[in-house]
């Protein structure tokens, strides 16, 4: 059996699973809360693992590392930060908003971060701001489809725009099928193998750079 033949088999059992975990735990929605926040059941193992998904990304993981690898970790031409900013960045707002406002916004039973702005400022204002959230969260998303694509354009060897609308398909079905719980379940499955390629990774990083 090929090598490349290796690799598109465990791609495939990998989409597989994303699709399957996320048709078991389906059964678990009875309600649009469950569905949108997983009826608010999450204890810290699932919120932590769903935030270091978040945070180590594709954005994180292979785009990232390609603008250290390009401009170093501080970007002298534009004075954008580089890296630093993107890291720095995300660090300093997790902080704030774990520090300041989570633990608010969970006590008043926010679905989203846009309710806090139409309960408090009014609808008009709750609605522009979650048109203009809505921009950020697509690049993000846009974003990590990329990559997912660009992963399966490498190891299959499928052109990207196929791959691309692979990628998005397999995570479009594994979220409409389990809402958040879906997200969160696959996200344990996503951050353990992250990880796990971290570590495999530390020894052959350590005897390229010498």
């Amino acid at each position: 059996m090929s090598q490349d033949l290796l690799y598109g088999l465990g791609l495939g059992g990998y989409m597989g699973i994303m699709i399957l975990v996320g048709y078991l735990v389906k059964n678990k929605i009875k309600t649009s809360e469950d569905y949108l926040v997983a009826g608010r059941s999450f204890g810290l193992f699932f919120n932590s693992a769903t935030l270091v998904a978040c945070f180590i990304g594709g954005s994180m993981l292979i785009a990232t590392p390609g603008r250290i690898f390009s401009v170093g970790l501080w970007d002298d031409v534009y004075l954008s930060g580089g890296a630093m900013t993107v890291i720095g960045g995300g660090f300093l707002c997790l902080l704030i908003v774990g520090l300041f406002y989570l633990g608010k916004m969970w006590r008043c039973k926010f679905i989203s971060l846009g309710d806090f702005f139409y309960i408090r400022f009014g609808r008009k204002t709750g609605i522009t701001a979650t048109i203009l959230m809505s921009f950020t969260f697509v690049i993000w998303i846009s974003v990590q489809i990329l990559v997912f694509g660009k992963i399966v354009n490498g190891i299959i060897g499928w052109d990207l725009e196929t791959s691309i609308i692979i990628a998005m398909a397999i995570i479009c079905t594994y979220t409409i099928l389990g809402g958040l719980f879906a997200v969160a379940y696959t996200d344990i499955i996503q951050v353990s193998i992250c990880l796990l390629g971290l570590l495999v990774l530390v020894p052959f990083s350590i005897s390229a750079v010498g």
